[in-house]
C-alpha cells in the first residue's frame, strides 16, 4: 500500500500485476472502514490501470463485492471509476447490478428496487432493451408476491418506456393472457396493464390493441373470456371510444349467437360487461339482446338474467315486440318475485299490455305484414287503475277510416262497461309513419290519431 501511496503510475507498468494481487488479500484483512475505503479505492485504480493479469484479478475480486455491497458502496465505486479517463469499468458495474437484477427475478427485495433505480439512473451504460426484456419476464414469474413487486416497478416507469419497448411487453402480456397456464388469477391484471400501456402507443396500433382485447370477450376458454369481461371498464376510458363501440358491436352481431339457455352461466360475465356499456350499443345490438332475453326467459332458473336484459334495453325493434311483451306478461304471471319489474318494464314499452293475461296479440297486424306508413293500434287497454282492465285493440283497428281514428272513450264505443261505476281511461299504443306513440285518455273525452 505504502509503494502504491508513493508511486500510483506502478498500476501501469510489470509491478502493477503484483500489486493488484496484493490489493485483493489486503481489502479480506482490512481492520475498519476507513482501510477497506482506501483499498477498495486502490482496487478500481487497478482494475483500470493496471495491464491484463492485473485488472482481471482486481475485477474478480471487485465483482464478489458488487454483488451483495449497498447501493452506496456501488454508486461511489461507479462515480470513482468514472472519474478516471475513459474505461471500461463504469459499464462493467452496471453489467453486475443488471445480473443481480435478473437473479432476484423470483424473489426481489427492497435492494433489487435499489439496482432498478441505480441502473436507470445511469441508463447510457446498460444495453437499450434491459428493461423491456427483464419486465416481460417478471409477467410471468412464478410466485404472485414477486409478480406484484415488477407490476409495481412497471407501473412507476411506464412514462419512460420507449414506443416499441412498451408495445412489446404488450404483445407479452396479450400472449400470457391466452396461453394455458396456471396464471388464471393473473390475467385480468395483465389485460389492465395492457390498457395502461395503450396510451405509449400510436392510433392504429392502439386500434388494433382494442380490437384484440374485444375478441378477447369470446374467446373459448371461460377464464380468457371472464378476464375480458373484467378488463373492459378500464380500457374504455383509455381506448378510442369509437374504436370499443365498433368492436363491441361486431363481437355482438358475430358471437352473441353462442349464448343461450345452455351456455349462459358460462357467458354471464361478458353478458354482465357488454350490458354496462350498452351506451355503445347500435340498434342490431339492442335487437340481438332483446332476443337473447326472450330466449333466456323460456328457462325459470334465467327469467331474472332475462328480465335483467329486458331492463337494459331503450328502444325494442317493432318486429320484436310482440315476442317480448309476452316474454314479460309471462314472466310477470308465472314468476311473482320478478312481477312488479316486469310490470315496469311492459308499462314502458307498451302501456297497458302489463294488464293482460299470459298472451299478447297485436290484431292490427297480421302476419307480420304491417305497412309502416299507415295507422297500426299495437295495444289498446280500457279501464282503471287497481281494477280491471278490457283488452280493446280490435275495437279501435276496426274503427281507422282512411288512415284515421276519431274515437269517443265511452262505454259504448269500446263495447261495454269493465268497470261500472268507476272513472276510466284508455292506454293505447300505435305507430304511424314507421315511429311508435303512446297516449292516455280518460274517459268521456275523444281520441284522435293524428291530432286534429
Amino acid at each position: 500500500m505504502s509503494l502504491l501511496l508513493k508511486k500510483p503510475e506502478i498500476l501501469g507498468t510489470s509491478d502493477g500485476d503484483q500489486v493488484a494481487t496484493q490489493l485483493a488479500s489486503v481489502l479480506q484483512r482490512a481492520a475498519n472502514d476507513e482501510d477497506r475505503t482506501l483499498v477498495r479505492d486502490c482496487m478500481i485504480a487497478a482494475a483500470i490501470a493496471s495491464p491484463a493479469a492485473g485488472k482481471q484479478t482486481a475485477l474478480v475480486s471487485l465483482s464478489s463485492y458488487w454483488q451483495s455491497d449497498s447501493d452506496e458502496q456501488i454508486r461511489r465505486d461507479l462515480k470513482l471509476a468514472q472519474s478516471f479517463p475513459e474505461n471500461d469499468v463504469p459499464k462493467l458495474i452496471i453489467e453486475s447490478q443488471m445480473a443481480e437484477v435478473t437473479r432476484e427475478l423470483e424473489s426481489p427485495s427492497d435492494r433489487t428496487l435499489e439496482r432498478v433505480e441505480l441502473i436507470t439512473e445511469f441508463g447510457q451504460l446498460a444495453p437499450p432493451h434491459f428493461f423491456r426484456d427483464q419486465f416481460s419476464l417478471s409477467l410471468s414469474v412464478t410466485s404472485d408476491v414477486a409478480y406484484m413487486f415488477w407490476r409495481g416497478v412497471i407501473a412507476d416507469r411506464l412514462s419512460t418506456l420507449a414506443v416499441e419497448d412498451a408495445a412489446a411487453l404488450i404483445d407479452t402480456a396479450l400472449q400470457l393472457v391466452t396461453a394455458p397456464s396456471t396464471l388464471k388469477l393473473r390475467k385480468t391484471d395483465l389485460l389492465m396493464l395492457v390498457t395502461e400501456l395503450l396510451a405509449t402507443q400510436p392510433a392504429a396500433k392502439q386500434a388494433a390493441i382494442t380490437q384484440r382485447m374485444c375478441e378477447l370477450l369470446w374467446h373459448a376458454v371461460d377464464i380468457v373470456r371472464n378476464s375480458a369481461a373484467n378488463a373492459i371498464s378500464f380500457l374504455r376510458p383509455r381506448a378510442n371510444l369509437g374504436d370499443v363501440r365498433i368492436h363491441i358491436n361486431a363481437g355482438i352481431h358475430e358471437y352473441l349467437s353462442k349464448v343461450g339457455v345452455g351456455t349462459f352461466q358460462q357467458y354471464r360475465p361478458v353478458v354482465d360487461a357488454l350490458v354496462a356499456n350498452k351506451d355503445l350499443w347500435n340498434e342490431g345490438s339492442s335487437r340481438s339482446m332483446s332476443q337473447l332475453a326472450v330466449t333466456l326467459s323460456s328457462n325459470e332458473t334465467l327469467r331474472g338474467a332475462a328480465l335483467d336484459l329486458f331492463e337494459s334495453i331503450d328502444k325494442f325493434d317493432d318486429g320484436d315486440r310482440p315476442d317480448v311483451i309476452n316474454a314479460l306478461i309471462m314472466i310477470k304471471t308465472v314468476q311473482t318475485d320478478l312481477a312488479d319489474r316486469a310490470q315496469q318494464v311492459l308499462r314502458r314499452i307498451a302501456p297497458g299490455s302489463e294488464r293482460l293475461g299470459t298472451e299478447y296479440r297485436e290484431t292490427s297486424v297480421v302476419d307480420g305484414d304491417e305497412d309502416k306508413t299507415k295507422l297500426n293500434i299495437r295495444s289498446a287497454m280500457y279501464g282503471a287503475e287497481g281494477h280491471a282492465w278490457k283488452d280493446v285493440t280490435s275495437v279501435l283497428s276496426a274503427k281507422i277510416q282512411n288512415g284515421k281514428l276519431r274515437v269517443p272513450i265511452t262505454n259504448a264505443e269500446l263495447g261495454g262497461d269493465p268497470v261500472p261505476n268507476v272513472v276510466k281511461q284508455l292506454e293505447v299504443t300505435y305507430s304511424e309513419g314507421g315511429q311508435t306513440y303512446q297516449k292516455t285518455i280518460p274517459e268521456n273525452e275523444m281520441l284522435s290519431v293524428p291530432e286534429p
